[in-house]
């Protein structure tokens, strides 16, 4: 029986009070109650008015999927999460149209204690969804809504590889959770991925880098990050872009001027001189700026 029928059984007249001690959780009534149907015969005391009665409830062994769309869902906690583990829920179930497992949404929601849980059951941190992208994916794609402090973001990349993710694990398209931190305002995963010695260099199917992703897309912040992890400018994707390209033809100018004083900066290195164009470029970049 689903979160929502345990509701709807409760709506027709059933009030629940409390459970008795051998489902007790200090969980709220609807988790509870889903707890009660979930995993196995229970015996749960209910009643009106005061009267109190017990019922049996006799399901069968839980695959938790649905614990796992209550996580997905926000109907429960990282708390009541975890006490549904204490419950013995499946930690390699999965649901949804992709299929994800628990550690995915713990994951995504930066719910560092209940990896910590997951990963001492054994759940798989490079299992990955229908989608061929794993809990470290989920993690980088969720910045645009999950408002976890950074450190949290920070914390749930460590506890993940400390779990013995795949920083470098590659989904169908080539990506890897690096190129996704990138293309994003994910500096706190970017940062975690990177000291945990994430590929700086790897490349999708298109041959593009995170620093590319990061360039195309203006993120000046993240550009800066990857060169100072030695990330190369130099190289090219498939059809022969490079990072600065991708900043020029999106008119990313504070990328274009980062890119360019890095360049500035390893050819001083290696004892080479710009050439005339490169300083009539710049020169051309100080005129707009001072406009």
């Amino acid at each position: 029986m689903s979160f929502c029928q345990v509701e709807q059984e409760a709506s027709r007249g059933l009030t629940q009070q409390k459970t008795n001690a051998g489902i007790s959780s200090g969980l709220p009534g609807f988790a509870l109650s889903s707890i009660a149907q979930e995993f196995g015969a229970a015996s749960a005391a209910v009643g009106a008015g005061g009267a109190m009665q017990s019922i049996q409830l006799e399901v069968d062994r839980p695959s938790a999927a649905s614990a796992v769309l209550a996580l997905a869902h926000g109907e429960v906690d990282e708390k009541e999460a975890i006490a549904l583990l204490k419950q013995r829920a499946d930690v390699h179930a999965c649901a949804g149209d992709l299929q994800r497992s628990m550690l995915h949404f713990a994951a995504e929601k930066c719910y560092v204690k209940l990896l910590e849980e997951l990963l001492k059951r054994r759940a798989d941190p490079n299992h990955a969804d229908r989608a061929g992208e794993t809990s470290l994916f989920a993690l980088a794609h969720s910045i645009s809504w999950c408002d976890q402090a950074p450190r949290h973001r920070r914390a749930t990349v460590q506890r993940l590889v400390e779990g013995a993710a795949d920083v470098n694990f590659a989904n169908p398209r080539g990506k890897t959770p690096l190129h996704v931190a990138a293309g994003h305002t994910d500096a706190a995963a970017l940062e975690a991925l990177l000291a945990e010695r994430a590929d700086v260099d790897a490349r999708d199917l298109g041959g593009f880098t995170a620093l590319m992703w990061a360039a195309g897309r203006g993120h000046g912040g993240n550009v800066q990050r990857l060169l100072d992890a030695r990330a190369r400018s130099d190289l090219s994707a498939n059809r022969g872009q490079t990072a600065m390209l991708f900043a020029l033809t999106n008119h990313c100018e504070e990328v274009v001027k980062t890119l360019e004083e890095h360049a500035a900066l390893q050819d001083r290195k290696a004892g080479r001189v710009l050439p005339e164009w490169a300083h009539r470029r710049q020169a051309w970049h100080r005129a707009r700026r001072r406009a």
